[in-house]
């Protein structure tokens, strides 16, 4: 069994009208009938709550790789925290389908 990461980098809530998310909606469900014992796991890159790497976070890995994990403010933790558990997901994955908008 494999874990699959789909990684929706697309602002385009469904995939009315864009090509890139329909081509990947029946991407997926193609890949889900073939491998039914895989999982699929969808990060939407426009809807989920994801960290920017700002002066928080770079302030908190700074704290950490100089050993001062203790003075980590609340702020600093919470993303820190959330973009190790995307890390952690995206390593953790076997393969990625990655949906992009493609304007022209």
């Amino acid at each position: 069994m494999a874990k699959v990461l789909y990684i929706k980098g697309h602002p385009a809530a469904d995939a009315a009208g864009s090509v890139s998310l329909t081509l990947a909606e029946r991407f997926i469900g193609t890949y889900k009938a073939i491998h039914a014992s895989d999982t699929v796991t969808m990060v939407d890159l426009y809807s989920d709550d994801i960290p920017l790497i700002d002066a928080e976070v770079l302030s908190g890995w700074d704290k950490l790789r100089f050993g001062h994990a203790g003075s980590i403010t609340p702020a600093e933790h919470e993303k820190l925290d959330r973009l190790t558990v995307l890390s952690d997901q995206f390593v953790a994955s076997d393969k990625y389908i990655f949906a992009a908008p493609m304007w022209n």
